[in-house]
């Protein structure tokens, strides 16, 4: 199943993440879906243009719409398109799908 695709790396974008369960001794990684319009090259433009303006761009990971006004270490928040707690900084997110290539 393909989750995204860069075209410079030729490959599907999945997120993978460690999450603490609980009681604190196991741990369970998951799969994030990535919306296919989310891509590499879309997430340093936006990072480039904050650099010289003021905008804070965040994507939602579930729609692919990308939201201003979001901290670049943004994680879950909710997106003001379709609802959803998918809104991620653009920098967290690019953070996140680097480790995974």
């Amino acid at each position: 199943m393909i989750i995204g695709y860069d075209k410079n790396l030729e490959q599907p974008m999945i997120m993978e993440s460690i999450v603490i369960c609980e009681k604190g001794a196991r741990y369970r990684r998951h799969k994030m879906k990535i919306h296919e319009s989310i891509t590499t090259d879309r997430l340093m433009n936006a990072i480039i243009e904050s650099n010289s303006t003021l905008s804070n761009p965040g994507f939602c990971v579930k729609c692919g719409e990308e939201q201003e006004g979001c901290e670049p270490d943004a994680e879950n928040y909710k997106c003001e398109c379709c609802g959803m707690m998918a809104v991620w900084g653009a920098e967290a997110l690019l953070i996140r799908i680097a480790g995974r290539m």
